[in-house]
C-alpha cells in the first residue's frame, strides 16, 4: 500500500520575466530525502524557493500534509525551513541573537536540540559575533543546525554539503541517516554530486 504522500505540487507555473522556469509542473512526494538534480541554472534553486515561500508561483497549488501554501500561509511557513547558503543579511545582530529570532519564528523548537547541533557543527563559540564576521561555511553550518533542529516536515536544503569542513560533512550525513527523521520528513536537497545519504527519489529537471 503506497504511503500517502507529505508534499503535494499540482500544475506549478513559475516565470521570471524573460525565462519560464516551471509550466504547470506537478509531483507528489512522501517522507524521505529527495534528490533534485540539473544542470545550473534549470531551476533547482527556484522550486526550492517555491515550496519554502521565499518565491510565489503565478499559478498553481502546493500542499504539505493538509496545509494549503496559499490559504494555510502562516502555518505552512511554520511546518517548512528553506536552507541556502547565506543568512538574513542581519549584520547588526550577533549569531545568537538571530537564533532568537528564529526561535520566536519557530515556536516548536526545542532549545536543547538546537545546542546539541551547535555543539556538533562547532558553532557554540561563535554565539557572541556578529552575523557580518562570519564565513561562508559558518554561515551554512547555522542554517544546518537550525535545519536539524526544527520540528519541521519539509525541509528544504540548497547544496548542503557545500563550504563544509570533514567533520561539519560527516555530521550532515549522520543527520540524513537517521531512521526517525526520515520517516518523519519529507527532506529535498540539490547536489552536484552525490550526497552519499539514502535516497528516497530522484528528480532531474
Amino acid at each position: 500500500m503506497a504511503l500517502k504522500p507529505l508534499l503535494q505540487v499540482e500544475k506549478l507555473s513559475f516565470r521570471y520575466e524573460t525565462q519560464v522556469i516551471f509550466e504547470e509542473w506537478s509531483t507528489q512526494l512522501g517522507a524521505g530525502i529527495t534528490w533534485l538534480k540539473g544542470n545550473n541554472g534549470v531551476g533547482k534553486t527556484t522550486l526550492l524557493k517555491l515550496l519554502g515561500c521565499a518565491l510565489h508561483a503565478q499559478s498553481g497549488s502546493v500542499y504539505l500534509d493538509k496545509l494549503c501554501q496559499k490559504t494555510d500561509s502562516l502555518e505552512y511557513r511554520k511546518n517548512c525551513f528553506l536552507c541556502q547558503g547565506e543568512l538574513p543579511q542581519f549584520e547588526w545582530l550577533t549569531v545568537k541573537e538571530l537564533l532568537d529570532l528564529y526561535l520566536s519564528l519557530y515556536p516548536r523548537i526545542k532549545t536543547k536540540q538546537l545546542n546539541i547541533q551547535l555543539n556538533s557543527f562547532g558553532l557554540v563559540e561563535m554565539l557572541p559575533n556578529s552575523v557580518s564576521t562570519l564565513s561562508l561555511g559558518q554561515h551554512k553550518k547555522i542554517q544546518l543546525a537550525l535545519a536539524f533542529s526544527l520540528p519541521v516536515t519539509l525541509l528544504l536544503l540548497d547544496e548542503p554539503l557545500n563550504a563544509l569542513d570533514t567533520t561539519a560533512l560527516e555530521h550532515l550525513r549522520k543527520e540524513l541517516m537517521d531512521s526517525s527523521r526520515l520517516e518523519q520528513q519529507c527532506i529535498i536537497l540539490t547536489s552536484h554530486i552525490d550526497p552519499l545519504v539514502p535516497i528516497t527519489k530522484l528528480i532531474e529537471l
